[in-house]
């Protein structure tokens, strides 16, 4: 009698597959067997396949299969140069289904639940097995949304149905709204998942929208104070004394200088003795209307002045009282004061003559 059996199937995530079996010779002397242990995967594959010398009773063993795709494992026996009675030559039994099922989840509340740029601020990822065997040990990264590596922490192995969060203290990145990514790296999966914070900058926004009581109470007081410099000039233009008296306050004084430009005196061309009337305190080039001749005169004030920039001509006042008198030339009649002496240019014929001649 040979009778080969599998005797226990077992799968966890340190080391994938394992089995127990046993090989069971009848009475007698003993005898040569060939025994191939393996798994099934589209056809029979054996890992272990060796002949030995078994002596009459149960001989067992075990062996770790490891991360196979397997969905059963057997053990085989042949005996070899002699026949057995009876009894099969083979078993196998089932791997079990039930896996470590991990999940990963990143909270979207930050602590400070707003943080600003630059502040040390902490996120929190929450990591479970949901499944029915214990899982393994792993490892999760923090990233942020242009990749940048902020923390890398170890995982230890969960139990059936265990969870843990694990709390991650990074610096806080720039921007409005900041979005961060957690990879869970374990028993040869890579979990993800994101998270999308608020930073203190949003938070600025919507304070705008508070009630501005400052500014209407600043508003109230300035129009109260307009309407009562508005009532007060109201009253005073109903008291014409008292608006004199004030205008009269405020009325600035005359200068010196300004009384002497005031002054005008009489000169005489030098060309055709005419009387031209010019500011007392006036300097520079005049243009005697009636011989075209320019000369200069030079003011007089009270005060040193600066040299004044160049002026246009002054227009002189002409005695009002004139007679009229003949161009002998052509027979023209010119009106000139009835003070004045010098000489006469014609506007017609242009001749030059003494006005008194």
């Amino acid at each position: 009698m040979l009778i080969p059996s599998v005797d226990n199937v077992t799968w966890d995530a340190e080391t994938g597959v394992s089995m127990e079996w046993s090989v069971t010779l009848g009475e007698g002397v003993d005898r040569l067997v060939r025994i191939r242990i393996g798994y099934f995967d589209s056809g029979d594959v054996y890992l272990l396949d060796y002949d030995v010398t078994l002596t009459p009773g149960v001989t067992s063993g075990s062996l770790v299969l490891g991360f196979v795709d397997a969905d059963r494992v057997s053990v085989r026996a042949d005996a070899i140069d002699w026949m057995e009675a009876f009894g099969p030559s083979s078993n196998s039994k089932s791997v079990p289904s039930e896996r470590p099922i991990y999940r990963i989840s990143m909270s979207e509340l930050a602590s400070p639940s707003r943080p600003t740029a630059g502040q040390d601020a902490t996120v929190q990822v929450t990591l479970s097995n949901t499944g029915d065997v214990s899982g393994v040990a792993g490892e999760i990264l923090l990233l942020g949304e242009d990749r940048t590596l902020y923390a890398t922490l170890s995982t230890d192995a969960l139990d059936a149905g265990e969870s843990t969060t694990m709390s991650f203290t990074l610096d806080w990145p720039e921007g409005t709204r900041v979005k961060l990514e957690a990879v869970w790296a374990v028993g040869g999966e890579q979990l993800t998942t994101l998270g999308s914070f608020t930073s203190a900058e949003a938070a600025v926004v919507e304070d705008a929208f508070e009630f501005p009581w400052v500014g209407l109470l600043g508003g109230i007081a300035l129009a109260g104070a307009v309407v009562a410099a508005v009532r007060i000039r109201q009253n005073q233009a109903l008291k014409p004394s008292s608006k004199s008296k004030s205008k009269s306050k405020i009325k600035p004084k005359k200068t010196a200088e300004t009384v002497a430009s005031d002054v005008k005196i009489q000169i005489g061309c030098p060309e055709c003795a005419r009387q031209l009337r010019v500011p007392a305190s006036y300097t520079g080039s005049v243009r005697c209307p009636d011989c075209s001749n320019r000369f200069e005169v030079e003011g007089t004030s009270a005060e040193e002045e600066e040299e004044p920039e160049e002026v246009e001509e002054e227009e002189v006042e002409i005695v009002d009282e004139k007679v009229e008198v003949s161009c002998p030339e052509c027979a023209q009649s010119l009106r000139v004061p009835s003070d004045y002496a010098g000489s006469v240019r014609c506007p017609a014929c242009e001749h030059v003559f003494k006005a008194n001649g």
